[in-house]
């Protein structure tokens, strides 16, 4: 009797993931976009009573300061608050940080997003971040259009007892510096980066890789200035890690910074990435 071929169909699992197996992922994206901001804080009274709370907590660090081993030129890292835990967080005089949880966090989060959404906000923070200090200030690519571009937070596969790769949605504003622009951004970029390896590869077909930054292994790029753009003062931009999209958008620091900026960033836990502008600021 001759053999029958018995037929078996692939169930539509195996042959999706057989599918995702055989086809090439590029490391981001073909979806090109450029940063935008969410809001503008108004001028005349969110800037205005954010700068007068950075003016403050400046002179309270220089008072601080006064006769210890700190110097008083007002550049600090602050990183409220203190349950964050940060392995980074900058060394800073004693008395500063409890000073700062219970008289500016809560009062310059009201400013930013209003007193009726201070609970959900509360819900969700992880870390806000105030820096009066310019990165690389003394590096020998400050004030030159060399940067370090990068994505926040690790973008990589989560890792639930990783706290360093929780995915978050971070609030950035610059506060001060007069109209010349504080965070950079880069224009026509892609998103769908999903390791950091990808983000450097990228760069590197596209700008010129100039060295490292000093004492850091953070590469750097040479970028003209028609490919970057720079925010102003009370604009606000929401940058994602792990998101459907990756870690997006692609930024650096100010180079140089403008005298007198205060840069803001909130990190808030998205751990379903369900936090959009209109939970925020609608």
């Amino acid at each position: 009797m001759a053999s029958k071929t018995i037929s078996k169909s692939i169930p539509p699992y195996k042959k999706q993931k057989r599918e995702k197996i055989e086809r090439k992922v590029p490391g981001w994206s073909s979806e090109i976009f450029t940063p935008k901001h969410v809001i503008t804080l108004d001028k005349d009274t969110q800037q205005l009573k954010l700068n007068d709370f950075c003016t403050k907590i400046k002179e309270k660090y220089n008072q601080l300061c006064n006769g210890k081993d700190f110097v008083p030129n007002g550049k600090f890292t602050l990183v409220m608050p203190i349950s964050f835990g940060s392995e980074r967080r900058k060394t800073i005089p004693d008395g500063f940080q409890d000073w700062a949880d219970n008289n500016i966090m809560i009062p310059m989060l009201e400013i930013i997003f209003g007193k009726h959404r201070i609970d959900y906000i509360k819900s969700h923070l992880m870390a806000f971040k105030i820096r009066t200090e310019p990165v690389s200030e003394n590096a020998d690519h400050y004030g030159k259009p060399i940067y370090h571009w990068h994505v926040d937070a690790k973008i990589g596969i989560e890792q639930p007892k990783n706290n360093s790769q929780i995915r978050i949605t971070r609030i950035l504003i610059n506060i001060g510096g007069g109209d010349e622009g504080s965070t950079l951004y880069l224009k026509n970029q892609p998103r769908g980066f999903k390791k950091q390896t990808n983000v450097m590869e990228y760069l590197k077909s596209r700008f010129k890789e100039v060295g490292v930054s000093t004492g850091k292994l953070r590469e750097l790029f040479e970028t003209p200035d028609e490919d970057v753009f720079r925010a102003k003062p009370g604009q606000v931009f929401m940058h994602k890690s792990h998101s459907s999209h990756g870690g997006y958008p692609i930024h650096a620091e100010a180079n140089p910074s403008p005298k007198g900026r205060t840069l803001l960033a909130i990190d808030l836990k998205d751990v379903n990435d369900v936090i959009t502008p209109d939970k925020l600021f609608s």
